[in-house]
């Protein structure tokens, strides 16, 4: 494709993606308080970025001494980290052995689960790790384990322990936490790729496959944990992890701009499937969000309906006519193509689908009328951070981002949802007549 042709694609993209919404699209203010919530906690966070450092420091030792990573708790943040571009090249998911530098997310409480249940059993296996030789690096609510009185536990089990700042039910609107502690996780990998330039190596990081099409740079470095020939200058703590924060929340604040007509068309278009009877379904992709999503965890406002299946199952749920799709994913695939499964089942939701993806390989054909298209904003290979004479960026923004989108789409439905159901509540008047009962007309 010429310049030319690639130029006329994006523009006629970008009026595609810009068609006039109705004036209520800029108006979807519990979206709007989660994401300012979302990079509140993220400043409080960059203020922290010290222990994130020390945190990285300490693993590192056992890190380059052979010792593999390991992470555990935060309903899957393992997933998040393993196989990624912009993550270590020997790392793939694992929870770590005893003995192994743990990275360990405490308290995001699943659905059904007894808060202060579940903290305990997660405080007690750290302990047993950190017994058996494991530095264990805990990620917490330092409100949330002060009120259940577990904060000197944790700190007695972890070797560090850092704060994320989240509230402690984190039940508001829409839950912080997984997208904070992936963040916190991000940054802390960062800061360990720079603990281990000060002592002398440079770890293998992998490489989008987006830019590494035809996998030439991982074949050669797969199964490697540092870089032979390769040694980069030492890197200050607290550089690379600042630089992804700061990154990460200019991605939000994009998606806050440039992606915020269709975001909320999208809230508010799945509001108006759920007044009517229908359902509002969500596809995700990615193995962080598939532990989250359609009301697994405890804060989870209950408004979508997980749709993870490829259509073969007749007993799965199925859209209809009256219902509307999310397909949400940490990728660039375009809408409506082979890597989502089965997309024709996702659009026999007659209300549309809204695809929530980082969209510069997006081309106007792969929107049909009644798609809306959110787009992610994040770059091509989705990793962040340059390290000074390093070849691949580090850490990406994908799965945060994701993760965010989601949470900001359910707060704003659920609002929706009361303020409906508040305009019909039936309302009492006394008048010369007695009392009776009104109900309040919707706009």
């Amino acid at each position: 494709m010429t310049t030319r042709s690639v130029c006329a694609a994006a523009t006629l993209l970008a009026a595609v993606v810009a068609l006039p919404l109705p004036s209520r699209a800029d108006e979807a203010p519990a979206a709007r308080a989660y994401l300012n919530e979302v990079l509140h906690t993220l400043d409080a966070v960059e203020s922290d970025l010290p222990r994130i450092a020390r945190a990285a420091e300490a693993a590192a030792a056992p890190f380059i001494a052979g010792r593999d990573l390991g992470v555990r708790g935060g309903a899957g943040l393992a997933g998040e980290l393993g196989g990624r571009g912009g993550g270590f090249m020997t790392y793939h998911g694992t929870p770590g052995k005893p003995g192994d530098p743990i990275f360990y997310a405490l308290g995001v409480i699943q659905r059904g689960r007894d808060p202060v249940a579940q903290l305990e059993r997660e405080i007690a296996d750290a302990r047993q790790l950190r017994d058996a030789g494991s530095v264990v690096i805990g990620l917490a609510s330092v409100a949330q384990l002060r009120s259940y009185d577990l904060l000197e536990p944790a700190r007695a089990a972890c070797s560090v322990l850092i704060d994320n700042h989240c509230p402690v039910n984190d039940t508001s609107a829409a839950p912080t936490m997984t997208v904070v502690n992936a963040a916190i996780a991000w940054a802390w990998s960062s800061e360990l790729f720079a603990a281990c330039t000060r002592h002398g190596y440079t770890p293998v990081i992998r490489k989008s496959p987006e830019i590494d099409y035809r996998l030439q740079r991982y074949h050669r470095y797969q199964g490697l944990r540092f870089h032979a020939l390769k040694q980069l200058d030492p890197i200050d703590p607290g550089v690379l992890g600042k630089a992804y924060l700061d990154a990460l929340r200019g991605v939000l604040r994009d998606v806050g701009t440039a992606s915020w007509r269709p975001l909320a068309e999208a809230a508010h278009r799945a509001a108006e499937a759920k007044r009517a009877g229908g359902r509002v379904f969500i596809r995700v992709g990615g193995r962080y969000l598939a532990h989250h999503h359609g009301g697994q965890l405890a804060g989870d406002p209950g408004v979508f309906v997980g749709l993870d299946h490829d259509g073969s199952n007749p007993a799965m749920p199925h859209p209809g006519p009256d219902d509307f799709v999310i397909a949400l994913a940490p990728t660039s695939a375009p809408p409506g193509t082979d890597w989502w499964g089965e997309p024709e089942m996702l659009r026999d939701a007659g209300r549309g689908v809204c695809w929530v993806v980082s969209a510069y390989l997006t081309q106007p054909w792969d929107l049909r009328p009644n798609d809306i298209l959110v787009d992610q904003q994040w770059p091509v290979g989705d990793a962040l951070v340059k390290a000074a004479g390093y070849d691949v960026r580090i850490a990406p923004a994908s799965g945060v981002v994701a993760e965010a989108i989601m949470w900001m789409l359910a707060a704003q439905v659920d609002a929706d949802l009361r303020t409906a159901a508040t305009r019909m509540k039936p309302r009492m008047h006394t008048g010369a007549h007695g009392t009776y009962t009104q109900k309040k007309p919707t706009d």
